[in-house]
């Protein structure tokens, strides 16, 4: 089997990839005669696989960050993020020597784009598929507090994917700031991270006007 034909799908253990989505990637290729090594592809994705275990806390941010995560994925530039699922052609992994394993590499998904742009030159751009990956809320308690102290750890180990912009920045020096792409994908995991931030932020005064 030629390896330059294989691609590599990462999915997260606790996401369900509907068996449309191979088949949607495929047709995808063909139809629009893609070269698969410039791509990596991508679902929007839902929380509904343990929706009535959560409490409306993190339902209700998982909920709001899936369609912000939505938006973005309609990017003029060509350069979204994927959120824990996705695909990439196993020669353009072996050509940017496979995804890092430092400390700072925390946002595995998200650094593996940035790399992919910044190694291609540029070249590898973001192509949503349109079949929902559904993935599960967080269940962190049998309180409004148990849930909510769960919630803050989550964002936590989460925001500390925030790195990922000063790695975005640094690609873009060593481009000299001539490449439009990686120019792009600094600016797009810069709104990616902003959007987190408004969405936990807007989250919480709902529910805090809920609750109060």
């Amino acid at each position: 089997m030629n390896s330059d034909n294989v691609f590599v799908t990462v999915i997260d253990a606790d996401s369900i990839i509907p068996e449309i989505y191979i088949g949607e990637l495929e047709r995808k290729c063909q139809k629009d005669n893609l070269n698969i090594h410039d791509f990596l592809f991508c679902s929007p994705h839902v929380y509904s696989v343990n929706r009535k275990e959560s409490m409306v806390l993190g339902r209700a941010f998982d909920t709001l960050y899936s369609f912000l995560h939505y938006v973005t994925m309609h990017s003029f530039s060509k350069i979204s993020f994927p959120i824990s699922n996705y695909t990439i052609s196993y020669k353009t992994l072996k050509e940017i020597n496979f995804n890092d394993v430092h400390q700072d590499c925390i946002a595995e998904d998200c650094h593996l784009t940035l790399k992919a742009i910044s190694e291609t030159k540029g070249r590898l751009s973001v192509i949503p598929i349109y079949t929902f990956s559904n993935q599960m809320n967080l269940v962190g308690g049998k309180s409004f507090f148990e849930e909510c102290k769960s919630k803050f750890w989550q964002e936590e180990r989460h925001q500390r994917g925030v790195l990922e912009i000063s790695y975005a920045f640094k690609n873009v020096v060593n481009s000299n700031f001539r490449n439009k792409n990686i120019i792009m994908s600094f600016l797009s995991v810069l709104h990616v991270y902003l959007d987190q931030v408004a969405a936990l932020w807007f989250t919480s005064f709902i529910i805090c006007q809920f609750v109060l």
